[in-house]
């Protein structure tokens, strides 16, 4: 329960991050979007490792056994931000090409 309860977390947070980038991103450039992945894939990140910290050092649980845990818990929002930027930079106006 607790990993689809951090994977919502993430994927909330993404969306509000994304919504926040295209608003300040008026000029219809993907640079705001991908920023902002960049940005939240490294907030996540630091989330996650002390998520990860809280569970292995407070709960007692075995680092090898929240491994994979952690990885669905970071990886599922941060590939879906990197999907979100590189949507993004293909729909740009402001790119050549």
């Amino acid at each position: 329960m607790h990993i689809l309860m951090m994977m919502a977390i993430g994927l909330v947070l993404l969306a509000g991050v994304h919504v926040g980038a295209r608003a300040l991103g008026r000029d219809g450039s993907s640079r705001m979007v991908a920023r902002g992945a960049g940005l939240f894939v490294l907030f996540w990140l630091a989330v996650s490792a002390a998520d990860f910290y809280l569970r292995v050092d407070g709960a007692g649980l075995e680092a090898g056994a929240d491994i994979a845990a952690q990885a669905a818990v970071f990886g599922l929002p941060a590939i879906l931000a990197l999907a979100l930027a590189v949507r993004a930079s293909k729909r740009d106006p402001a790119r050549p090409g």
